[in-house]
């Protein structure tokens, strides 16, 4: 396991520094800039702001200045939120993040284990095949139209829920619900499969042959490899879960790390955009990491 950790984070941190500096050099190339308004600045103004925050200096300086800013923690001052820095924002919005995204994938491995344990249960059965249905089409619908849907459904013409803001525990049910059923869709279908495989692997039927109780082949024997299907899609859905809360938070009017991402986008706050871009690489990789780790776990052979 250890072997495995460190062979992740070897190709894990060059992937990270690829993605800022990337980031770093698209956000400077865009047409457009923090201080391009309604009214335009005299030349002298726009040259003192831009000595100021260090935008008149070669975009290597740039670089490497914004890089040993980072790994102290510190992302710099919003060009738009004179008050803030973009630590204080990112403080602010990445709790409400983290707790969206992260209920989102609990619901999500709820309703996707349950229902793809169901579907292979009763394999080849009409409920087999209204529940895989089921899944396809949640997989086929992304947040951005079930999020609106469920609005107009349970917000609007129900009535049951609020649609917006963050006042209560009942706000969050549906951008956590929007968040998680595409997602719940795949897992779905994954350990439908995986569990459709496992169930006719050598030790499985000799653990039937025995007589063992279905219930005690499934826990025992069946669901450890049948759920190495869905630990290798762990990584990728919450990361999924991450930038397409992005779209939830500006629909549902959440302030997270995403609405202020786009926020910082509209204004042209390079500094925001890319301490964001940076939380959401170093998540994406820890993310990506924590599935490897599982994926280890549940199969001692790639271990090395």
């Amino acid at each position: 396991m250890r072997a495995l950790l460190l062979r992740r984070l070897l190709t894990a941190l060059p992937t990270l520094l690829v993605v800022v500096i990337l980031s770093f050099v698209l956000m400077r190339l865009a047409p457009g800039g923090p201080f391009d308004g309604e009214r335009a600045l005299d030349p002298a103004t726009r040259a003192a702001l831009e000595q100021a925050y260090g935008l008149d200096r070669p975009l290597p300086v740039q670089i490497g200045r914004y890089l040993g800013r980072v790994v102290q923690g510190d992302f710099g001052p919003s060009l738009v939120y004179r008050d803030f820095t973009v630590t204080d924002l990112v403080a602010q919005g990445l709790p409400v993040s983290l707790m969206l995204g992260g209920l989102a994938l609990l619901l999500a491995l709820a309703i996707g284990l349950g229902a793809g344990l169901a579907a292979a249960a009763q394999a080849g059965t009409a409920i087999d095949r209204a529940v895989m249905l089921g899944c396809t089409l949640l997989t086929a619908l992304p947040s951005f139209v079930t999020g609106p849907l469920l609005v107009l459904v349970f917000g609007l013409w129900a009535g049951w829920l609020p649609v917006s803001g963050l006042g209560s525990a009942a706000n969050l049910v549906l951008p956590v619900t929007a968040l998680a059923l595409p997602v719940a869709g795949a897992i779905g279908k994954l350990a439908r499969a995986g569990l459709a495989a496992a169930l006719w692997q050598d030790h499985v039927r000799t653990a039937r042959a025995r007589g063992l109780s279905p219930t005690t082949v499934l826990v025992r024997h069946a669901l450890r490899p049948a759920l190495l299907p869905v630990a290798s899609y762990i990584g990728p859905a919450a990361a999924g879960l991450l930038t397409g809360a992005v779209v939830i938070e500006t629909v549902f009017a959440l302030p997270g790390l995403g609405r202020s991402f786009v926020q910082g986008a509209l204004n042209r706050d390079y500094p925001l955009v890319l301490g964001v871009v940076t939380i959401y690489a170093g998540l994406i990789v820890l993310f990506n990491l924590a599935a490897d780790l599982a994926y280890g776990w549940l199969d001692p052979r790639i271990r090395g």
